[in-house]
Order: C-alpha cells, then structure tokens, then sequence
C-alpha cells in the first residue's frame, strides 16, 4: 500500500513538473520583446530602494563638525552646517525634508534654496534657523525616517516636506515589490513574468502620472504618497511642529507643450481636504 501510495506520488510530480514546463515553454513562445533582464525599464530617477538604500533609508558617514564646502557633510550624514541641538533663543527653527532638489545637486551649499532662505530672510532681520535635511534619492518614505532620525531631535517650530513628483511612483513602487524570491522566479520564468504583470503594476516614469492620470496603479500611488503625507503631517504635529507641504514641477511641465498640472492639482486638492498649507 505504503509503495503504491509513493508511485503516485511520483506520478504525481512528474505529471505536475511536464504541466509547468509545458506553460513554461508556452509562455516563453508568448512572451515577445521583453527585456534581456526580464524587468520593466524604470526611468533611472526612480530608484529601487533595494539596490540603492539597503534597509530603506541612508545618510552620508561622516564625522564632521563644520560646515559645507570644508566638510561636505555635518555629523548627521547631510548637507547642512552644524547645528545646536538648543535652539538659539528666539529663533524659528525650520527643518526641510527633501531630495536631491532640496539639497543642491550640482550648486555649492550655499546656493541651495534651504541656505538661500535663511541667509535672505535673516538679511531682513528675521530670527530664523533654516535645516537642510535632504539627500540625493530620498522619497517621502526617507523624509519622515529622517524626521524621526535626524530632523526631531533639534525640535524644530516647522517642518516643510519639499516633494518632487518622482517621490509618487518611486514609493508606489518599491511598497508594492513582491518578496525576493518572487523578484528571482521573475527574472528566470516566463511564466511567473506573465502570472505577476510586473509591467501592469509598476509606474516606469512621471510622465505616466500626467499621461493616464486615471490608471487605477496611478491613483493607488497617489494614495499610499498621501499616506506618507499624513503619517508625517501627525507625527510632526504631534511634536509640537507646524507642517507644510512644498510641491515643484517636474523637468518637462517646463517645456513649450507642457500637459496640465493634473498632478499637482490632486496635490492641491488633498492639502486642502486635510487643511495643510
């Protein structure tokens, strides 16, 4: 009884591995003009956490005590000069969280708008303490690790989260990445690349987000960044900070023909739901 039982076993799994190569095979003569690496092509401003921040988030190692340009970055790993963590007496200290926009790619420290907008307003007299607390890649999911790591613990009067519209299919992206044993089976089968759609799931560039502004994958990354937004917005509010929101265009809404900000609209529309400035 005990062999026959193990025969059909046996039977069964060889009928089972023929079946699966049998759509393997199928799916392989179905499969036409993909990649060699069998994955989507992504547009190379998003970044896949995974292979560019093991763990989900970074900052620079450093040890310095000074300032930008002698000492690229502060004791915190960022952009910024070093600062008390008391604040100076009747200061307004803004802490804001961005990317690699916020922080100045390709300008001198002093020439990115964080610096620009403390030494101008205090040029005016204004008592204010401006943070630069930005780095290349960061999307709003790095922005509020880096409000619980870095930016809190100088207890800031405001936090303004600068958004470039490169943070909304990166974070839809990487939140919905299947677990790495899936991510394997997809770069090796044909059939698993059918079953899981990567293409059907992922958003390859922002121009998607103004071209197929109602794709159902569009509106689920519109949700999960305003997730992030209120997630941050209540744990800023929560340590006695004011919460702002600043949204830029994106390198094409600058160019004759550009489409209409249906983007930034939404974003416009969410702020004023939950009453943010």
């Amino acid at each position: 009884m005990k062999r026959g039982l193990l025969v059909n076993l046996s039977l069964s799994l060889v009928v089972s591995v023929v079946f699966l190569a049998a759509l393997e095979g199928l799916a392989r003569l179905v499969e036409k003009g993909r990649p060699p690496d069998g994955e989507r092509q992504v547009a190379d401003y998003i970044w896949n956490w995974d292979a560019k921040m093991p763990g989900g988030f970074y900052v620079m190692r450093s040890e310095a005590v000074g300032w930008p340009p002698y000492q690229k970055f502060n004791g915190d790993g960022v952009r910024d000069r070093t600062r008390s963590r008391e604040k100076p007496e009747g200061f307004w200290r803004v802490a804001i969280l961005g990317d690699s926009v916020t922080l100045g790619s390709d300008l001198h420290p002093r020439e990115a708008y964080p610096q620009l907008m403390e030494a101008r307003l205090g040029a005016e007299g204004r008592r204010i303490d401006v943070m630069n607390v930005a780095l290349w890649g960061w999307s709003t999911r790095q922005e509020r690790i880096a409000w619980h790591r870095i930016a809190r613990g100088y207890d800031p009067d405001q936090a303004i989260l600068a958004v470039c519209l490169n943070d909304i299919p990166e974070l839809h992206n990487n939140l919905t990445r299947p677990p790495g044993w899936v991510i394997w089976l997809h770069r090796h089968s044909a059939l698993v690349r059918l079953l899981v759609d990567a293409e059907g799931r992922e958003i390859e560039s922002v121009e998607r987000l103004f071209e197929s502004p109602d794709d159902p994958r569009v509106q689920e990354a519109l949700d999960r960044f305003f997730e992030e937004i209120r997630a941050l917005r209540d744990e800023v509010e929560a340590d006695g900070a004011d919460f702002s929101v600043i949204v830029f265009p994106f390198r094409f809404q600058l160019e004759e023909g550009a489409p209409s900000p249906v983007v930034q609209e939404r974003i416009v529309a969410f702020c004023e739901e939950e009453d943010l400035a």
